[in-house]
């Protein structure tokens, strides 16, 4: 629960948003962070 992001209600794992962008040929590296959104 430590590296969730909260977005709408919804929990998003950060490990797994890293994971997606990882698989990706032109990304290295990946490091997901949470900003406020001044909307929500």
């Amino acid at each position: 629960m430590k590296d969730m992001i909260k977005r709408s209600g919804e929990n998003i794992a950060v490990v797994e948003v890293e994971g997606v962008l990882a698989e990706h040929p032109g990304i290295v590296e990946a490091a997901v962070v949470a900003v406020p959104d001044k909307l929500r």
